[in-house]
């Protein structure tokens, strides 16, 4: 991704667009990468955020909720390539 190497979002939907297309294999790879950005942003954070800051709590907020959207993806994800 040559516009936003770092944007989780990309990724997501590139693997949502694959799964929808039934390449299942790459659309696994896109969630992995995914999954893979957001973690690396969420050390980043985390090394500049004292516990008690506003940053803390927004990271908390941010990663989680996106955390468990892609990882809810995945789930589905699973299922369907058990069923196909």
């Amino acid at each position: 991704m040559d516009l936003e190497p770092d944007n989780e979002k990309i990724y997501f939907n590139l693997g949502v667009l694959n799964m929808d297309d039934k390449k299942f294999d790459q659309a696994k790879a896109w969630f992995d990468k995914a999954i893979e950005v957001l973690l690396g942003m969420l050390v980043m954070f985390l090394s500049l955020a004292s516990p008690k800051s506003c940053l803390c709590r927004w990271i908390n907020r941010y990663f989680v909720f996106s955390l468990q959207n892609i990882t809810t993806i995945r789930t589905i994800f699973r299922k369907r390539c058990r069923t196909n």
